[in-house]
């Protein structure tokens, strides 16, 4: 189409070979116009001219006053009424036209949608993939209409007037060439691939350019799907991506410890390539070493590693911790629980430099058994439980390794004023968790006591049982939270008298026996130093680990060679292996 050709004198659209333009204006007829109806054929055309300028104004929500010097003649009120009536156009709903698009995209092909909105054109680039997390749900360029057609008005109002319809003065066949090569040329300028599904929204129906615009990119891209929906995009794109499947697997991100200590990082599965928004996974961890006082990552990530979202939390030790999350969209995940979560900025590469190469690990199990007295002070008496709940709490959060506790806590034969054979109370062999529990079923302390010795020969007796009933898998270590010795197995001429054992226990007996059913690190927290006379600690092998004012979990677990003094933090949780 050459510039500076013919145009209808009602719309300025070159008149080409038609005989009728698109505005409806005659163009071509058999017939010449007379003397006698020339006036009649001007007064037609002017009202014509005045009436399409007006459907102009009106499209683009001109102010009567403003754009009055440019319309073609002086409009009445029903001129206007009457544009008011006519300038409906018909729209296409743009999320259906978006929906279909996506889903015939193929894997690494790219949507383009092409807004055509009343100040610029705006390109959004989306990929057959999921979003980065965080970010834009796409890639938008724009280029404002002047740079699309330069001899368009600089003025906003006079801009949307043209864009409209209101054309008079311009070139309408530069219009049109320089729209059929920016639809030609698409492609190119905006460095989309050949292969790109192009959708079109006109976001003014209605206006004459955008329309324009809109045949043009048909003609070059036969395949494009148009729509023509005024409302906003942004959210109408947004909904649409979040009912597109996951092109990748979301998985969350927990650490494997080695038997030599060497830590790798593994995503365990949430979310499966295909699934949707709304869908609900859980994924069981462990509280990791270092945990008990610090918070753990919890980290979401793509089959690509690619970090989706990330929160911290501080874990419960010694038991599995269920982590449910829910697939809010593509690139957007929502932690339903632990509860407490909060989000963590962090990049992936800053989170996983916080986890070490290695930690130190006990390459074999352990088997620890303790003992506790139960009554005695009160207060040393609270003092020795709670003891032993932060210990178990300290296991939970820092053993690598499968252990088994046992916790057998003994009362008194005399306590209530009368002999009690069954003095010794607890569970045997269970997790950090279940030793917890027990220590909470055991009996309250009792209001009378015998002062000077308490049924240790009870509790060492059930080990020496227990122990010989069935081959240690691991290393065996005894921890005795006291604060009296043992019963003599016969009243003698001791520094601190009490009564025989009852049922004639003989702790000499079984403090020999420890050795041969492989108790070998032996180690106790008392209510008071020993004295330099009281041998039964010292026969039974005990180490003090400190009195027990100044014990604490952690120097415990130092002692047992469990817990490292300066124990490396591992920021991820452990994968909880009871689940696989």
């Amino acid at each position: 189409m050459r510039t500076g050709s013919p145009a209808c004198p009602v719309c300025r659209l070159p008149i080409g070979r038609h005989e009728r333009c698109a505005c409806g204006w005659t163009l071509r007829t058999s017939w010449t116009v007379g003397e006698g109806n020339r006036s009649a054929f001007a007064a037609e055309l002017a009202s014509a001219q005045l009436s399409h300028d007006v459907r102009a104004a009106v499209r683009a929500g001109c102010d009567r006053d403003t754009i009055a010097p440019l319309l073609r003649g002086e409009p009445t009120r029903a001129d206007w009424d009457q544009a008011e009536e006519h300038v409906a156009a018909r729209t296409e709903p743009l999320q259906p036209v978006l929906t279909t698009a996506f889903a015939s995209l193929a894997a690494g092909q790219v949507l383009a949608l092409v807004e055509i909105g009343p100040q610029d054109i705006t390109i959004t680039r989306a990929a057959a993939a999921d979003p980065d997390p965080g970010g834009p749900p796409a890639e938008r360029r724009s280029q404002p209409w002047r740079e699309v057609l330069p001899m368009l008005a600089a003025d906003a109002e006079h801009l949307r007037y043209q864009l409209a319809g209101g054309l008079v003065g311009v070139d309408r066949a530069e219009i049109s060439v320089r729209l059929a090569g920016w639809a030609e040329g698409l492609l190119a300028a905006f460095e989309l691939p050949g292969d790109s599904v192009l959708v079109a929204v006109n976001r003014r129906p209605g206006w004459t350019l955008p329309v324009e615009l809109i045949d043009h990119l048909r003609r070059c891209h036969p395949r494009l799907r148009a729509a023509a929906d005024a409302g906003e995009v942004a959210p109408v794109l947004t909904r649409v991506l979040a009912e597109q499947p996951l092109h990748t697997s979301y998985g969350l991100l927990t650490a494997e410890v080695g038997r030599d200590g060497t830590i790798r990082l593994a995503p365990r599965p949430l979310f499966a390539q295909g699934d949707r928004a709304r869908k609900t996974a859980t994924v069981t961890v462990r509280c990791p070493p270092g945990g008990t006082h610090n918070d753990s990552v919890l980290a979401v990530v793509t089959g690509t590693r690619r970090l989706v979202g990330a929160w911290s939390v501080r874990l419960r030790p010694g038991v599995p911790v269920p982590v449910q999350a829910e697939l809010a969209a593509p690139g957007l995940v929502r932690l339903i629980s632990p509860a407490g979560a909060r989000p963590d900025r962090r990049s992936l590469a800053q989170l996983e430099a916080l986890a070490p190469e290695r930690i130190d690990v006990r390459s074999s199990p352990v088997e620890i058994i303790c003992l506790v007295e139960l009554n005695g002070p009160q207060d040393a008496a609270r003092r020795r439980r709670k003891l032993l709940a932060e210990l178990f709490d300290l296991l939970a959060a820092e053993l690598t390794v499968p252990a088994g506790i046992a916790l057998l806590g003994y009362a008194d034969h005399y306590a209530a004023g009368a002999a009690d054979e069954h003095v010794v109370h607890g569970r045997w062999l269970g997790s950090p968790a279940e030793a917890q529990e027990a220590l909470d079923a055991l009996p309250d302390a009792a209001s009378r006591w015998n002062r000077n010795a308490a049924p240790l020969e009870d509790a060492l007796q059930e080990v020496a049982r227990r122990c010989t009933q069935r081959p240690a898998r691991g290393s065996r270590i005894l921890v005795v939270v006291a604060g009296r010795p043992p019963h003599p197995a016969a009243v003698a001429d001791v520094p601190r008298p009490a009564q025989r054992c009852p049922l004639g226990w003989d702790w000499t007996m079984y403090a020999r026996r420890l050795d041969t059913v492989g108790i070998g690190v032996r180690l106790a927290v008392l209510d008071e130093p020993p004295g330099p006379q009281e041998n039964p600690w010292r026969t039974l092998g005990l180490r003090v680990v400190a009195p027990l004012g100044a014990a604490t979990a952690s120097k415990l677990g130092e002692a047992m060679a469990l817990v490292s003094p300066n124990p490396v933090r591992l920021p991820f949780p452990l994968a909880d292996s009871s689940q696989e």
